[in-house]
C-alpha cells in the first residue's frame, strides 16, 4: 500500500501534468479568452495533486476500511444475526447523512478550486506587470482585489464546512442512539433466556459484547472511507476538468 499506491499516483500526477500542458498549449486564441490564462498553471498543478491524492494513501486506507468493516459485520451476524441486525437498522440514516456530506465535500472541491485560481490570477497578473502597478500608484487596489477573491474563497468553504460539520453530527448522534438500543436489546435477550439462533444455547454476555464491538469496529473501520470518499471526489472533479478541455477541440488541434 505504502509503496505499490504512492508510486502508482506519482506517475499518474506527473502523466497528467503533462498531457494537460500539451492539451492546453495547443489551444487558440479564442479557448483563452473565456478562461484566466494566469490561473492556469496553479489550476494544472492543484489537478496533478488531487489526481494523485486519490490514488495514493487514501485509496488505499479506503480499501482497507471497507474490508474491515464488512469482515467485522460478517462475524457479527455468524455470532447473533437477530442483535447485529437491530444495529444495523440504523445504515439507512447513516447513509442519508454521509450522501449529505458526499455533496457538501464535492461542492467545497468544485468552488475553491475556482476561487484560489482567480486568487492566483490576480497574483501573476499583478507580478507580471508590476511596474505599471507601482507606476499608476495601484498597489492598495490590486492588494483590496486579492483580498476580495480570497474572502470569496474563505466565505465559501466555511459555508460548505458548516454542512459537513452537520452531517458529521447527525451520523454520530444516530450511531450512538443506534449502540443504545443494540445493548438494550441484548440485555433483554438475557434477561428472557432467549435462545441464540446462531449457536443454539442461551445469549450470554459474551455474545453480546462480541456482536457489539464487532458492529462498533466495523462502524470505525468504515470512517476511514471518508477521507478516501473525499479525496476521490476531489480527484474526479480535477479530471472532470481537465478532460472537459481535453474534448474542447480547437480548430488549431483539428487542423
Amino acid at each position: 500500500q505504502g509503496l505499490c499506491l504512492r508510486s502508482f499516483a506519482t506517475l499518474q500526477s506527473a502523466r497528467l501534468r503533462k498531457k494537460y500542458f500539451e492539451t492546453v498549449i495547443g489551444k487558440d486564441i479564442a479557448w483563452f479568452d473565456v478562461r484566466t490564462p494566469a490561473g492556469i498553471p496553479a489550476e494544472v498543478n492543484e489537478a496533478a495533486e488531487r489526481v494523485g491524492n486519490a490514488w495514493g494513501d487514501k485509496l488505499g486506507g479506503g480499501v482497507q476500511g471497507l474490508a474491515g468493516a464488512l469482515g467485522s459485520v460478517a462475524l457479527a451476524f455468524y455470532i447473533g444475526w437477530n442483535m447485529a441486525l437491530v444495529i444495523l437498522c440504523a445504515v439507512p440514516l447513516l447513509v442519508l447523512g454521509m450522501a449529505f456530506m458526499g455533496q457538501a465535500l464535492q461542492e467545497v472541491a468544485n468552488e475553491t478550486q475556482s476561487w484560489y485560481a482567480q486568487a492566483a490570477a490576480q497574483v501573476e497578473e499583478c507580478l507580471y506587470a508590476l511596474r505599471t502597478v507601482v507606476s499608476f500608484s495601484g498597489e492598495r487596489k490590486e492588494i483590496k482585489h486579492y483580498e476580495e477573491a480570497v474572502g470569496q474563497a474563505r466565505r465559501g468553504a466555511i459555508r460548505t464546512h458548516y454542512k459537513v460539520a452537520l452531517g458529521l453530527g447527525y451520523i454520530e448522534f444516530i450511531w450512538a442512539l443506534s449502540n443504545t438500543v443494540a445493548l438494550f436489546y441484548g440485555m433483554t435477550l438475557i434477561y428472557d433466556g432467549k435462545i441464540n439462533g446462531s449457536t443454539g444455547e442461551l445469549w450470554t454476555g459474551g455474545d453480546v459484547l462480541v456482536v457489539f464491538f464487532s458492529v462498533v469496529t466495523g462502524g470505525f473501520m468504515l470512517g476511514q472511507l471518508e477521507p478516501a470518499v473525499k479525496a476521490m471526489n476531489q480527484g474526479r472533479v480535477a479530471l472532470a476538468n481537465f478532460i472537459e478541455a481535453y474534448k474542447d477541440v480547437t480548430p488549431i488541434e483539428g487542423g
